[in-house]
């Protein structure tokens, strides 16, 4: 590969930038190659790396920039941070990676929180059973009945106590992660 063909691959993965930050950057890149002459053109290849890497590290820089095109036109900045991510080809697994593990965290919370919510009504209902089977003992073995509504009453107890707890741990949860994503969101826009 020569420079003209770095350039002119460059140039091909900057085409959903701005024309003048285009411009900028290959004229940068430009004076960059003639400043090293032609006898040291491959080391300066090798220098910069592939022009996807050059690509995603100007579309990168200008999508963190603060020029009036990212901040009148937040929707072409997405698409620019998206092509970014796209055009690296180490940023993308290690981006899948970091999402998939967020995801799996996130069900493995959910699922912790369904799973208590779960039992805790699986005790109200066991312990109301209880009760009416402590009720029906009462007129067979007196001690009997006692200890089972006793036990009924006291899964009861416990039932509700953990339907409690989940309710408050969901919300806990779901606020904090409403205030993360906003705090992200925020320390993005500044």
């Amino acid at each position: 590969m020569n420079s003209n063909q770095f350039l002119y691959e460059l140039r091909t993965k900057l085409v959903n930038m701005p024309e003048a930050e285009i411009n900028s950057a290959m004229g940068y890149y430009e004076e960059y190659f003639l400043d090293a002459g032609p006898d040291n053109e491959q080391r300066v290849i090798d220098e910069l790396g592939s022009p996807s890497a050059v690509a995603s590290k100007i579309i990168g820089e200008f999508a963190l920039s603060d020029t009036p095109a990212v901040a009148e036109n937040p929707g072409k900045t997405l698409w620019i941070v998206i092509l970014a991510i796209l055009a690296s080809p180490i940023a993308l697994p290690i981006a899948i990676a970091l999402v998939a593990i967020v995801f799996a965290i996130l069900i493995t919370v959910l699922a912790l929180l369904f799973s208590f919510g779960v039992t805790g009504v699986a005790l109200v209902v066991a312990g109301i059973a209880a009760v009416f089977f402590g009720l029906w003992a009462l007129i067979i073995e007196f001690g009997t009945g006692v200890f089972q509504i006793g036990f009924g009453l006291l899964s009861v107890g416990f039932g509700i106590l953990l339907a409690q707890a989940t309710v408050l741990l969901t919300q806990w949860f779901f606020t904090g992660m409403q205030k993360m994503l906003g705090a992200l969101l925020v320390r993005k826009a500044a």
